[in-house]
This record gives C-alpha cells, structure tokens and sequence, in this order.
C-alpha cells in the first residue's frame, strides 16, 4: 500500500509538473504592407481581408512604405518607422505584400486562399505576452510582460511594440474608403525590435513598459497596442499580442492589496526601500511612478533593497508578487 502511494504521489507531482509548466497556443500575425495609392492594393486586399475574417484569432497590422507611392498620408504620418519595418523584411519596393509569423509570403501568392495561413496554425510556443494598456490624459502607457510558460533556449529576441489605428475612414486615392489596422508608431523607437532577454525558466516573467503621446490627427478612440516577439536571427515570431482599443487598465492599482505578507520599509522613504518576505518562496517586485512607468524591477528571496535616493520627491506603487499572491503598497518619497 505504501509504494502504491509513493508511485501515486509520483504520478501526480509528474501530472502538476507537466500541466503548470508547458507551451502555449501561439496567436498568428500578418503584417500587411500596402499603400493607399496603389491600385493593385485596391484590387488584392479586399480578397485579403475577406480571408484574413475567416481567421479566428489572426492579428492583423497594415505598413505603408514609401514604394510604390512616397505621397500616401499613412506613410507621411511615420515616414522612418514604416520604412523602416518594411527593409526589416527585405520588402521595399511594391506592395501589397505579406509576412505571416515572420515569413516572407510570396507576391505571387493568392492572398484570398486560406492555405496561406495553414503552415502557422496549431502551432505552440514556450512563451506567453500579456498587455496591459492605459489611455489617459491623451497619452498611451503600455506594459507587456513576456512569461516563460515552459523552459526554453530563446535567448535574445526582439520586441517589436506599436500603437495602431483600429479603423481609419479615408477615401483614399486608390478607392479604399476604410483602412484596418493601421500603425501609428513604436512606443520604443525600435521599428525593428528592441533587443530582449527571454526568461528561459518555466514562471519567470519580463516587463517592458513603453508610452507615446499620440498625433493630434489619429483617433484616440481607435488606438490599441501590438506586441510582437520575435527571433533576433531569422525574424520567427514566437509570441504576438494586442489589446483592445478599448483595454484600459492601470499599470499597477491605485490601491493597496495585501493577499501576500510583506513588510516593506521605512515609509516613507528617503534613500533605501527594504522590502522582506517570511517565506523562502522565488518573488519578484516592480516599482512604478503614478503614470505607470516601471522604474525598477527585481526578483529576490527573502528580502531586497531598492534605491530609490535619485528619484524626486512624490507618491510611487510597489509591487510585489510571490506565490501567485500580491501585495501593492503606496509608496512617499
């Protein structure tokens, strides 16, 4: 009875270890590079965007480049970045054009044909991108942590970050009246991907945090955020997310929350923030400004010191997370 017990006890540990740490479901991106003076455009995508409707869960982002036609008003709104994106694929110089997953899809290639998108579906991946997107005061906060749901060998990947306009209604010179989707601009400058390092252990989490005051002429209304990660070598995209134009959540709460025992001192505080746990558990605390900006992030056990001497003096939130508990706390300067 007792070995038939231990070999239970086995199966089930096994079963947890398996189930709370694996790959996900990889979400499908298509970045589409078209131009709103391009007749060819006005031919090809609406059989594009009536395959692209059939996809459940496909992202979708539309790049104007400045080829064929330099004059399109959504290239002139970013001339760098949508440039920029389109040599990223080695791409610039006519358009439409497609990029599924990171893969250069042919010019030739039907775009209505649903077998386009078959070679990326069902597909898994050892990461997962979460956003967390703030639209306040005119301005866009966005927060994405990229989490290892499984060990992994990714390394160094890139995290291409956008703001994009849900729907635009133009009576463009090529006879589109409504453009879906289309990007805005990076919130962190890198039209290519910003350099990050992918959390290799199955629970580890990284947070980017990003913000843009967006133009005057784009419609707040509509703005959401992109995410995608992708290979620093061959462009594979490993994960891809977006928020809602809608989706507007703080950063961290403007509220205390104490589901984990933490003692965090002095408070206020003038040089070191001390933060300690009772348990010997992994945690991992972030520090934000009142805007959501994350200004320090580290994982510790036990207890950690944050300096905080060089910041101004004002209201910040600590967050501190360990055994999927949380503890946020107001924190005076």
């Amino acid at each position: 009875m007792k070995k038939l017990f231990l070999l239970s006890a086995l199966a089930l540990f096994t079963f947890l270890s398996y189930t709370q740490a694996q790959a996900v479901a990889k979400t499908i991106v298509v970045e589409h590079f078209t131009n709103s003076r391009c007749g060819i455009c006005a031919s090809r995508n609406p059989g594009f965007y009536a395959n692209l409707n059939q996809q459940e869960g496909v992202l979708h982002l539309a790049i104007h480049p400045s080829s064929p036609y330099n004059s399109c008003i959504f290239y002139l709104a970013n001339p760098v970045e949508n440039d920029a994106r389109t040599n990223y694929y080695g791409i610039y110089g006519g358009t439409p054009r497609l990029v599924i997953e990171g893969v250069v899809i042919s010019a030739g290639t039907n775009y209505g044909n649903a077998s386009i998108f078959t070679p990326y579906q069902n597909q898994t991946t050892p990461v997962s991108l979460r956003i967390r997107q703030t639209k306040e005061q005119g301005m866009m906060t966005v927060s994405v942590t990229i989490k290892a749901e499984a060990d992994n060998t990714i390394g160094d990947a890139r995290l291409f970050l956008a703001a994009a306009e849900k729907r635009v209604v133009y009576n463009a010179p090529n006879g589109e009246g409504e453009h879906h989707d289309v990007f805005r601009k990076t919130f962190n400058g890198e039209p290519t991907g910003a350099t990050v390092a992918v959390p290799a252990i199955a629970g580890d989490s990284l947070v980017i945090t990003g913000m843009l005051t967006p133009d005057a002429n784009w419609v707040f209304d509509q703005l959401y955020t992109m995410a995608i990660l992708q290979s620093a070598t061959d462009r594979e995209v490993f994960q891809a997310a977006a928020a809602a134009p809608s989706d507007n959540e703080p950063l961290v709460g403007t509220f205390e929350v104490n589901e984990l025992a933490a003692s965090i001192f002095p408070n206020p505080v003038t040089d070191l923030l001390q933060v300690r746990l009772a348990g010997s558990e992994k945690a991992r605390v972030r520090l934000y400004s009142t805007q959501g900006v994350l200004l320090q992030e580290q994982s510790f056990v036990g207890q950690v010191s944050l300096d905080v001497a060089t910041y101004p003096a004002g209201i910040y939130w600590l967050e501190v997370e360990a055994a999927g508990k949380q503890a946020v706390r107001k924190i005076v300067k």
